[in-house]
């Protein structure tokens, strides 16, 4: 039968240094661009829905988006800026000429 007695852990007096580069994941800004059919609302639910944006920050980013022509939605890990990017053109799809794209961040 094993032994269920928890073994200890023997401290090192040396510390443990990885020579390996830690690497940073690409950051990418997703990007929505104003058109004269998609309605603010709709914009309002793909902030708040995908882009994890309260209602404020969605109306500030709204507003900047009608101002300027485009505004930055939301700043990503370059994965997961794909996915964002996928599931706000999917749910436009069909619907609305609401066009989003992927700007890289220095």
């Amino acid at each position: 039968m094993p032994d269920d007695t928890p073994t200890q852990r023997q401290e090192d007096d040396t510390e443990f240094e990885s020579e390996l580069p830690t690497v940073v994941a690409p950051k990418v800004a997703l990007v929505f661009h104003d058109d004269p059919e998609t309605p603010a609302d709709f914009v309002l639910h793909l902030l708040e829905r995908f882009c994890g944006q309260d209602e404020t920050r969605a109306r500030e980013i709204v507003r900047r988006l009608a101002d300027k022509g485009q505004a930055v939605a939301g700043e990503f890990n370059q994965a997961v800026g794909r996915i964002k990017l996928g599931q706000v053109q999917e749910a436009a799809r069909g619907k609305y000429p609401f066009r989003a794209t992927l700007e890289p961040l220095d």
